[in-house]
């Protein structure tokens, strides 16, 4: 029987066993607007959720209008919508997990900056997962001194309506999260994932194929502050960033232990100290375009020779296995890019 290219079933693994990493970055743009051209029809065998997959994986889709969750709540099977603001709204919760739904269209004007199809104000232990995210001012913000946010396995599809430096899935001030296995493609204001002031924060396996409207929003900004608290102790793997519009994804700070290795960032890189503070940086075998990269302080980079000058995905070094275990990524298997880059359990 052939598979949709929109279900839950066709993964990214068999993907790329059928046609080899060098032809991903390809494939993926027609994925990705096919599956949003075909709007909450998310053709499935079964309602059973089927591992492997990004996105919804049920195949009916109850309405609902906005909601304001608790704490424990579990958001499941839904098509949410609002005309006049958020779609969700975690505030001050725990334990609320936001699976297998559609948010969008959302409401809501873009001089609002936190007014998100999905936000979460403080609390911790927030998951929104297997979740399809469209439509309008902002897909997902969490701030407030939110802990413990985990944003995985996702379609978030632009164009998103938000003003200047209203981006796309940004973790404000946030310790402790994961941004993982997400398909983020179309139009975006601004930053399109953007960590600021964050710490312990693993940003892995997602493809960034986006189009920037803001001149210096970037596809991935972390270590950017106001206030001289760069955040630390983040880990950024096997991305990768194809944007047009704005600037190169960048680290613009650091108190510590920052690593980046492993992506593709066939746009450039930006690394250099504009918070203040930039120490324990390490950018090493990566993929990068030099050309339209600004790295005015290579020997404040650890490993930065290792890195090759490109934008041939194909390219990146498999599985590290010098990466403590405690920062390796869990959703990555095999040795080598054609069988393993970004390839999903």
């Amino acid at each position: 029987m052939r598979q949709h290219l929109c279900a839950p079933e066709f993964t990214l693994r068999n993907l790329l066993r059928t046609l080899g990493a060098a032809l991903f970055s390809f494939v993926l743009a027609g994925l990705v607007s096919g599956c949003a051209d075909s709007g909450s029809n998310w053709q499935s065998a079964s309602a059973a959720p089927l591992s492997g997959s990004v996105g919804p994986r049920i195949a009916t889709l109850t309405p609902s209008g906005p909601i304001i969750a608790t704490s424990g709540q579990i958001i499941s099977g839904l098509r949410i919508s609002n005309p006049n603001g958020p779609c969700v709204v975690i505030d001050r919760q725990t334990n609320v997990r936001v699976v297998d739904s559609e948010i969008g269209p959302c409401g809501g004007g873009s001089s609002n900056y936190s007014n998100a199809n999905i936000q979460v104000i403080g609390g911790g232990n927030v998951t929104v997962e297997y979740s399809f995210l469209h439509s309008g001012n902002r897909p997902f913000i969490a701030l407030g001194g939110a802990t413990s946010v985990t944003f995985s396995s996702n379609i978030v599809t632009g164009p998103f309506t938000g003003g200047q430096f209203t981006g796309g899935v940004e973790f404000d001030q946030v310790n402790g999260g994961l941004v993982d296995a997400n398909l983020i493609s179309g139009d975006f204001p601004s930053d399109v994932v953007s960590l600021f002031e964050s710490s312990n924060i693993r940003l892995t396996n997602n493809s960034i194929d986006v189009s920037i409207r803001e001149p210096t929003g970037a596809g991935f900004t972390m270590g950017d502050s106001t206030t001289g608290n760069p955040g630390r102790d983040n880990y950024v793997a096997f991305n990768t960033v194809r944007q047009t519009g704005g600037v190169p994804a960048g680290v613009f700070g650091s108190a510590g232990n920052t690593i980046l290795e492993r992506n593709c960032l066939a746009s450039g890189i930006q690394a250099y100290n504009y918070s203040g503070i930039f120490v324990g940086v390490t950018v090493r075998l990566n993929v990068i375009n030099k050309a339209a990269s600004f790295t005015p302080d290579t020997s404040a980079l650890a490993g930065w020779s290792t890195n090759i000058d490109g934008t041939d995905c194909a390219l990146v070094p498999g599985a590290p296995s010098t990466t403590p275990a405690n920062l390796r990524v869990s959703k990555f298997s095999g040795s080598n890019t054609s069988s393993g880059y970004l390839a999903l359990l």
